[in-house]
């Protein structure tokens, strides 16, 4: 009689998943062949099934064999792995859900990892280590930007307060000869023809007066209005001081450096020479 001595080779899916394994950390062992056959043989750190069809890998130990990275998923690939042994080694990150589920209710060593988070928050705490890492930067430009926003505000403002106050100091200053002083004093008529020297230096004269050029005790000079009836201007002479007046305010408006408004346009501020040609009285 012959007796049959054969025996099923290892469930595909547990050859599949050792071998991941073998790959993912680089094992140097004795893995060759079948992982459960000879039955008395198996390889090391694994124990099978002893079953009369294929065999499942049913036990891994892969303690204290320096084991470096993460904990892949593919150790949830076994049908029936019941023990897991992870026990020593340098493994990071987190336990990924999919092994955490299947060893719910069977054994699953994994102490002496001091880097290896056993916690399901683990990942939420990695992404929001992440998100803090992006934050930080954008947190630093926004400040960045705001500051430098604040200095060209601060450097505009001095700027226009600086210019304003470079107008105000040169504001009514026109090219023009000499200027005239504002007087409040009040002169008798004698007085005023001791100024003008009896009215003898007329400069032009006005709709209704004459206007005399006079020098007062200190020797400014002044200008005297007297009220004199003249005869009617015709329309040709009126158009004519209209346009000399016209040019004067241009003048006023383009010619000065900053331009000067009059604000008190009227005809007793219009002189007029012996040709009747407008000469315009500054306020």
């Amino acid at each position: 009689m012959v007796k049959d001595f054969s025996q099923s080779s290892t469930n595909q899916d547990d050859v599949m998943a050792v071998k991941n394994i073998e790959s993912a950390y680089g094992l140097k062992r004795h893995w060759q062949g079948d992982p459960c056959l000879p039955w008395d043989f198996p390889w090391d750190g694994l124990q099978c099934s002893d079953s009369s069809d294929s065999p499942n890998i049913i036990s891994l130990d892969l303690s204290y064999n320096n084991l470096t990275g993460t904990v892949p998923e593919f150790f949830a690939d076994f049908p029936l792995l019941m023990v897991l042994n992870l026990t020593g080694n340098n493994l990071t990150g987190s336990v990924p859900q999919t092994v955490m589920e299947r060893f719910k209710y069977r054994t699953l060593s994994l102490g002496e990892n001091p880097n290896l988070c056993l916690s399901v928050s683990c990942e939420g705490e990695k992404k929001q280590k992440r998100k803090n890492k992006l934050l930080v930067p954008v947190l630093i430009a926004i400040l960045t930007v705001t500051v430098i926003l604040i200095l060209i505000t601060a450097l505009a403002m001095i700027i226009r307060k600086f210019k304003r106050r470079k107008t105000k100091e040169s504001a009514t200053k026109c090219p023009k000869e000499g200027s005239l002083k504002p007087r409040n004093s009040e002169f008798s008529f004698s007085d005023v023809e001791t100024i003008t020297n009896n009215f003898s230096r007329p400069i032009g004269r006005g709709g209704f007066e004459h206007v005399y050029l006079g020098t007062l005790e200190d020797g400014t000079q002044v200008v005297v209005k007297r009220r004199e009836a003249i005869n009617v201007l015709n329309w040709k002479e009126r158009l004519q001081i209209a346009v000399d007046a016209a040019h004067g305010l241009g003048y006023l408006h383009n010619g000065c450096k900053p331009p000067i408004v009059h604000r008190d346009m009227k005809s007793s501020n219009i002189l007029l020479n012996e040709t009747l040609q407008a000469k315009m009285l500054l306020p």
